[in-house]
């Protein structure tokens, strides 16, 4: 739960800081720090180079040196990641942006590196159950940068002075996460080159579908800079904020019952089915309120955080809500995919789906501008859930069982019937009516019950008994 409340503050921080800097910067403003950070997404995620799913599953395993795996780990991203984001706003020069986007790419770069280096110690907190850390690291970024946002505004800096907020509050995140892991494990920088080698072996198909993944996951954002003008990206990018914020939690969750699933999956495989159909049937409950309530309050959302300026953002949040319906899916059946040990064989259909999302993009951007490039994300992503989910009950012969998802959709329906006879109130308040609405009725329908959260608990002890902190 500490962790769950301290993303939700997180993501709360974040579009705080995003109405902020929408209002300031503008449509085209916005449109270029959007394409300033979606281009330095897709050179980042090279140097990630598959590590972060691989550490977390290979130091879950019994009688794993998780020191030597993570600091081998953390030198082996520290290295690529300098040589790839040093030649990126090279590369930058190749494309027609202005010259703020190319100078916001170069000074981007840095914040990019931390992030990256955190992704490498997150396994070791995903492992021993204490999130909570990560959360705490992440809050201390998110504040930095809206003090950062705060001042740039009030002197009138501009986006670049934002850019640079931004590396330093990724910075502080680092040196919390940092520290903190060191309190599990004495994590440092190993050079050991040998088992560089075998850790880039395990890696490399899951490096090749990471990177199609976000290939097809930041395309859009990247042919639409190229194909439009920056006031379209930056239409695109206030609705795709929301998007990112709310994806975090699939992450999150993934990230919580990945390493159960990788200590069963083949040793108990009766286990591993539970967990996996438990994790479904939350994320059903979770994901399909959120999903309805956003195609009914879209445009009242996006005017609260980012201003009438960016009414014409609502349509595409409705779009890309559908997408997160299919993310949060696609994390837990990508979970199980690694825990199960068949991320080679996922690499070719995630490669697919990047040629989809390209194909489609240059298709429709041209005619649809950022409407075509949000229809694009919705096919790609429930395309990639599906493929995902399918692969799991080919290998495990494991499905979801889709009681709680039917119960979870009756009472979603409840809520919206409810949502149309409300009168014209503030949409944080309509929120908030729907949402107790839902709830009641989905305990009425018998969708969720004590025990199913008490099960979830005792997974969290479960890691906990684990993992004791070499401090205690």
């Amino acid at each position: 739960m500490i962790q769950f409340a301290g993303k939700a503050l997180g993501t709360v921080l974040a579009l705080v800081t995003i109405a902020f800097m929408t209002r300031y910067l503008g449509q085209k403003g916005f449109g270029e720090y959007t394409t300033i950070i979606a281009f330095l997404s897709i050179f980042a995620t090279m140097a990630d180079l598959g590590l972060y799913m691989v550490v977390t599953r290979e130091i879950s395993k019994d009688g794993a040196d998780e020191r030597k795996i993570v600091s081998n780990a953390l030198a082996i991203k520290l290295t690529a990641a300098v040589g790839i984001l040093i030649i990126t706003p090279f590369i930058a020069l190749l494309f027609p942006y202005s010259q703020t986007v190319i100078y916001g790419i170069a000074i981007g770069a840095f914040s990019f590196l931390f992030i990256l280096l955190n992704q490498t110690l997150v396994g070791v907190f995903q492992k021993h159950f204490r999130m909570d850390k990560v959360a705490l690291g992440e809050i201390a970024g998110r504040v930095v940068w809206l003090l950062g946002v705060l001042l740039t505004i009030h002197f009138g800096w501009g986006l670049l002075v934002m850019i640079s907020f931004i590396a330093l509050s990724n910075f502080v995140n680092f040196l919390i996460i940092f520290i903190s892991a060191r309190r599990f494990v004495k994590v440092g920088l190993q050079f050991d080159f040998a088992f560089w080698k075998k850790l880039m072996i395990i890696a490399a198909p899951l490096a090749f579908s990471v990177v199609f993944t976000l290939i097809h996951f930041k395309v859009d954002t990247l042919l639409l800079s190229i194909m439009k003008p920056a006031e379209d990206v930056g239409i695109y990018g206030a609705a795709y904020k929301i998007l990112e914020g709310l994806i975090t939690f699939a992450a999150i969750f993934s990230g919580i019952l990945m390493p159960i699933m990788s200590r069963n999956a083949f040793k108990d495989r009766e286990k591993f089915a539970k967990v996996y159909r438990k994790g479904f049937d939350i994320i059903s409950i979770m994901v399909i309120p959120l999903v309805v309530g956003i195609l009914l309050f879209a445009k009242p959302i996006i005017v609260f955080i980012s201003g009438e300026n960016f009414s014409a953002s609502g349509p595409i949040l409705q779009i890309l809500i559908l997408a997160v319906g299919a993310i949060f899916f696609a994390h837990l059946f990508g979970g199980a995919i690694v825990a199960l040990n068949q991320q080679k064989k996922m690499m070719w259909a995630y490669l697919f789906a990047a040629v989809v999302a390209i194909t489609l993009n240059l298709l429709l951007i041209p005619k649809f501008t950022y409407y075509g490039a949000a229809w694009t994300t919705f096919i790609t992503e429930t395309l990639v859930a599906i493929i995902t989910g399918v692969a799991v009950y080919k290998v495990s012969k494991v499905a979801p069982q889709f009681k709680v998802f039917g119960k979870a959709a009756l009472a979603a329906g409840v809520m919206a019937l409810v949502a149309f006879c409300l009168p014209n109130w503030h949409v944080l308040i309509s929120i908030a009516i729907v949402t107790v609405v839902y709830f009641i009725c989905l305990y009425l329908f018998r969708g969720f019950s004590k025990e199913m959260v008490l099960e979830v608990v005792r997974w969290r002890k479960e890691g906990d008994n684990k993992s004791t902190p070499l401090n205690e």
